[in-house]
């Protein structure tokens, strides 16, 4: 596509969302199939596409909230002198155009997911006075960003270690993003039912179409080991919409009642306990005896 048809699809797929419901979008015009957009431009269409939906908003009646991310996730910190540049430039946009502030901004916080674990700063330095300087860092980035009336939203959180996740909420962090991982852990959850019941057909041709499906090739490290299983895995959840998934998971579910599995409620407590340990190492709830403190 063209960048003029590129705006227009997307005007039209963030307008829908807003239609059905969502109430928070993320824009994010980082990555350009055909050249490296600089910062200036990027902040040119985050402006065209806030400016947009803001008007579907209006026009709908409805309220709606946004994040922003202009630069392509990395292993490191974002630079906090770059980082308040861009806020600084987000604000005069958002003045000049009338439209509401994001409530989240995206920034590069020592967190990077490749494959089934976390290669960020943090998770390969998260101890001794390494983990203070980065922590410093990021401090200051989330202080800009309260600063400007944002919060910093962590993508790439997943598999992050226990105790570096215990400090995000003492740095400022506002939110995280760990769908991925579980992604992945759903569909881990349901091979190993599959495994239980003897379904080795229904397991067969879901590892098929996850892994037809490509989606892992963004996911791998450049001298992976994986195998194609592995591979299947990280693309699991990302054919959980399609026909051919629901069929299966029809056969799955189907399955197990004869044997008196419920597999929808086995996924979900399995989901439960990785979503526990979020919430325990943020603060959010409080501290289990069983938690899971391994990863």
């Amino acid at each position: 596509m063209s960048l003029e048809d590129a705006m227009t699809s997307t005007r039209k797929s963030l307008a829908e969302d807003i239609r059905c419901g969502f109430d928070l979008l993320h824009i994010d015009p980082s990555i350009d199939l055909h050249r490296n957009l600089s910062s200036n431009q990027m902040l040119e269409i985050i402006k065209e596409l806030l400016a947009s939906c803001t008007e579907e908003v209006r026009r709908a009646g409805l309220d709606v909230a946004f994040e922003v991310g202009a630069e392509e996730q990395t292993a490191g910190v974002h630079s906090p002198v770059e980082f308040e540049a861009s806020l600084q430039k987000l604000a005069l946009i958002c003045e000049g155009e009338a439209i509401p502030r994001p409530i989240f901004v995206v920034a590069q916080t020592g967190a990077l997911v490749k494959e089934t674990c976390n290669m960020g700063a943090f998770a390969q330095n998260g101890s001794g006075p390494e983990r203070a300087v980065l922590e410093d860092q990021v401090k200051k980035i989330t202080e800009t960003a309260r600063h400007f009336g944002l919060w910093v939203k962590e993508h790439n959180a997943d598999y992050l270690p226990s105790s570096v996740l215990a400090r995000r909420s003492v740095l400022g962090i506002g939110a995280l993003n760990i769908a991925p991982e579980l992604g992945v852990d759903e569909t881990r959850c349901l091979l190993d039912t599959c495994r239980e019941l003897g379904l080795h057909r229904e397991e067969e041709r879901f590892l098929a179409a996850a892994f037809e499906s490509r989606k892992w090739e963004k996911w791998m490290l450049r001298d992976s080991s994986a195998t194609n299983r592995d591979k299947a895995i990280i693309a699991g959840h990302y054919v959980f919409g399609t026909p051919e998934f629901s069929d299966v998971f029809g056969e799955i579910t189907t399955a197990g009642a004869r044997r008196g599995v419920d597999v929808p409620a086995k996924v979900l407590n399995h989901l439960k306990r990785t979503i526990r340990r979020y919430l325990t190492n943020l603060g959010l709830i409080g501290r289990e005896k069983n938690l899971d403190e391994t990863h």
